[in-house]
């Protein structure tokens, strides 16, 4: 798999299985409760949308709901012994929802017999040892940690672990050392589907949006390594030799950071006017650490006519309380992206040790015009031309996923 693979390419990927499930048989001896007709009930930890839940029987392993197990409608007639996948969930997360979706569907749509289990642990690693544990007893096929965090720690308690894992979607994995270069395999049984802009591409935009940029307020969690390691120490490692001004806006309170947003914000804005009085040449740049993600309405409202980019799409929406626009990979493709490299691992097309890191490229853009316009900023046509969500100047949607609505 090519280290960087083209959005045509996802969307046009032939992970057609129906020869290459033929024969081969892996024992299924998980002891699954009786499956129930309940893909309409709500996963605590994680929002498929509907329509992609109406295709899987959810059945729920525990009564606290932490333990969901996913079956593809009409597993019986697809033929051969299902495949078994531990998906290890650290928290939720907004990103997570559209990207389990869209593997729900190619799994779907190619007819692959498979049976997800859906295991949140809650952030506690002995909980992530006994799902693993439980996984190499019922002799599933594949460990596939969704996020982040849950691949930091599948990578420090399993890595060159029994079974092969792929890591569904987290940050760089070079900029945190697990993998020399993006063009190399991990040399483990550990495989990264990254969602990942290389930090000299997300300076390039921010460069090409405002030329004479003098400072950058990167808001983040004190609490997530990877979103330092990937995303805030490459940013500052990029910026300053540029002569740009790195100020640290954290959160230590993942849970309430509303006060902090609020204290942080105001004390970043005081220190761009002393070089920037009219905010003109400063920007905050959102991480993609879940607490600012779920804070858009907050900091859209607490930095007033400075612009927020994002790196991540969901905080790029319809109405006011959006950031100007982001420079991100698109969910849905890291599904795509996920869900083909699951397949190749499933069936035998590829080792994880030898898989090169999968990253989308180039990213997707998300654009809103109704901020745009309330801080007078110019959007670069080239911008419009190449994004995948636009939103008016009354801040409607009117291009999802590159088609007009």
């Amino acid at each position: 798999m090519d280290a960087r693979v083209s959005r045509r390419r996802v969307l046009g990927w032939s992970v057609g299985l129906g020869a290459v499930a033929a024969g081969l048989v892996r024992p299924f001896d998980l002891p699954f409760a009786e499956v129930a007709e309940a893909a309409d009930d709500p996963i605590p930890f994680v929002s498929p949308t509907a329509d992609s839940l109406a295709n899987w029987t959810l059945t729920p392993e525990t009564p606290d709901r932490n333990r969901i197990t996913l079956t593809p409608k009409g597993i019986e007639s697809l033929g051969g012994t299902p495949k078994q996948v531990l998906i290890p969930f650290a928290k939720p997360s907004p990103p997570f929802d559209g990207t389990l979706s869209k593997m729900l569907d190619v799994l779907y749509e190619k007819k692959v017999p498979v049976k997800l289990l859906l295991w949140h642990y809650a952030q506690k690693l002995d909980v992530l040892a006994q799902s693993i544990a439980f996984a190499e007893a019922s002799k599933f096929d594949l460990v596939a940690p969704m996020g982040s965090e849950a691949t930091q720690n599948v990578h420090d308690t399993y890595l060159k672990g029994a079974l092969p894992a792929l890591s569904l979607f987290t940050k760089d994995p070079v900029l945190q050392g697990w993998v020399k270069a993006y063009d190399q395999g991990s040399g483990t049984n550990l495989a990264y589907c990254s969602v990942a802009v290389p930090m000299d591409v997300q300076i390039a935009y921010m460069k090409q949006l405002n030329a004479n940029i003098k400072n950058i307020a990167v808001m983040y969690s004190s609490n997530s390594q990877s979103t330092i390691d990937a995303q805030v120490t490459p940013l500052k490692a990029a910026a300053v030799p540029e002569g740009i001004n790195i100020l640290d806006v954290i959160v230590t309170d993942d849970n309430h950071p509303e006060a902090e947003l609020t204290s942080q914000i105001a004390k970043a804005l005081g220190q761009m006017r002393a070089t920037d009085p009219d905010l003109t040449a400063s920007i905050f740049w959102a991480t993609g650490t879940t607490s600012v993600l779920n804070s858009g309405d907050l900091i859209s409202k607490l930095v007033g006519k400075a612009p927020v980019l994002a790196s991540y799409p969901d905080m790029v929406k319809e109405g006011p309380g959006s950031a100007v626009m982001s420079v991100g990979i698109e969910y849905e493709n890291v599904g795509y992206l996920a869900a083909a490299s699951m397949l190749d691992i499933l069936y035998g097309k590829a080792k994880p040790a030898e898989m090169k890191i999968g990253v989308i490229s180039p990213p997707d853009l998300a654009i809103s015009f109704l901020k745009a316009h309330e801080i007078n900023a110019q959007i670069p046509f080239s911008f419009f031309e190449n994004a995948s969500y636009v939103y008016d100047d009354q801040g409607k949607a009117v291009r999802r996923r590159g088609q007009v609505v």
